[in-house]
């Protein structure tokens, strides 16, 4: 697998080439990110100047106290450059697994190529981004007209319940800044989306899955590898979370019992998202235990029948010499150590420990909100605690 699956490829892709962005070294990556976020947050600011919106007396109309502006256009849009690389790699490196660890077959080789190579297909088609793209400008106008429609003035409709009229900054938000960011986090659902498929079929192959694993998934662990790399995602995703709930303890007077579902909603919901792909080998693994412990079962019955025969059936073996020195007991122990590793095959090839990271990486930047909803000192203290 020598071609990058996911990330470069498609028209927003292939328009980074072409003006000298484009590529997966982290040089340009952070070019991307420096490009991008300040085409959505400078004009911002400029425009917001001229109209005396960074800063009014009214902090509900201050551009520049609105939270979830840095969070979405300094952090997540850098985030979800960023990832592009360590993700791409990271992918290609557990698809090489199947091949190195001969998991697929040499039969099914080609198979597995050309089913990765529809995958690159359909991430180049053009239809897909351009859907997308639609899909964000729409998301956007709504996430506007949502909060307009609530009465609170903001530096975007800042004369409210006067008039709905978008300032300068807010033309430049809602045709610029939110799209581009809404594209950035759909395309990494679209990119997920094309993991998932890619995984989708391989999982209709003919695997060599190993019920004696150590792994308890037949040799599938290493899957696992893949969700580390989309903490960098959820970082940024769990950013706008964190700073939409910061917004609304500061300047709508929430609190934190209010907020608790959304934040966790957010969390969960954004892990189950990254992890979901591996559960295509759901029903290989279900399948594969049943056959497995069938065989075991069967394999099991042969060798005791065969041992209590040689040892225990006759009337010599109490007296035989041979009995402290032979090699039937550790291989019958091997055998149940065996049959113990095939009873606990994991049917959901994902390990908890796994998610761990990603729940970090979602949760880290809500605890500004933590903090301003509970106090500083009054969260350590929950802490040590829990702790103790």
């Amino acid at each position: 697998m020598s071609e990058p699956l996911l990330t470069q490829g498609g028209p927003s892709y292939r328009l980074q080439q072409a003006i000298g962005i484009g590529g997966p070294r982290l040089s340009r990556r952070l070019l991307r990110a420096l490009i991008l976020s300040a085409i959505a947050f400078v004009p911002l600011v400029v425009l917001g100047y001229v109209q005396g919106l960074d800063l009014p007396p009214d902090a509900r109309r201050a551009l520049l106290l609105d939270y979830a502006v840095y969070a979405r256009f300094l952090l997540a849009v850098p985030a979800f450059l960023f990832a592009e690389g360590t993700v791409d790699a990271r992918c290609r490196l557990v698809l090489q697994q199947f091949l190195d660890t001969h998991l697929v077959p040499e039969g099914q080789r080609k198979a597995f190529t050309a089913g990765l190579q529809q995958v690159v297909r359909l991430r180049d088609h053009p239809l897909p981004e351009l859907a997308l793209l639609a899909a964000a400008y729409l998301r956007s106008r709504s996430t506007v007209e949502a909060a307009v429609s609530l009465g609170h003035p903001t530096w975007w409709a800042p004369n409210i319940p006067d008039s709905s009229a978008l300032s300068a900054a807010g033309w430049w938000y809602v045709l610029v800044s939110l799209p581009l960011y809404h594209f950035l986090l759909f395309l990494w659902l679209w990119r997920l989306g094309l993991w998932a498929l890619a995984l989708a079929k391989i999982a209709r192959l003919d695997l060599q899955l190993r019920a004696s694993h150590p792994d308890r998934m037949g040799g599938l662990g290493f899957l696992n590898l893949s969700l580390g790399p989309f903490g960098t995602v959820l970082f940024g995703l769990g950013s706008a979370y964190g700073a939409v709930a910061l917004q609304e303890l500061v300047h709508q007077e929430a609190t934190l019992e209010s907020l608790a579902p959304y934040l966790i909603g957010g969390v969960v919901l954004s892990v189950a998202l990254i992890a979901a792909p591996l559960l295509v080998f759901m029903n290989k693994l279900i399948v594969f235990r049943r056959q497995a412990t069938i065989s075991y079962t069967a394999l099991a019955t042969r060798y005791t029948a065969l041992f209590e025969q040689k040892w225990i059936g006759s009337s010599t073996a109490a007296e035989d010499p041979d009995l402290l020195g032979t090699g039937d007991i550790q291989s019958l122990a091997d055998l149940g150590n065996s049959f113990a590793t095939v009873r606990q095959l994991r049917t959901i090839p994902i390990d908890p420990y796994a998610l761990i990271p990603l729940v970090i990486a979602t949760a880290l930047p809500m605890l500004p909100a933590v903090v301003v909803a509970v106090g500083l000192h009054s969260l350590v203290s929950m802490i040590v605690k829990s702790v103790l």
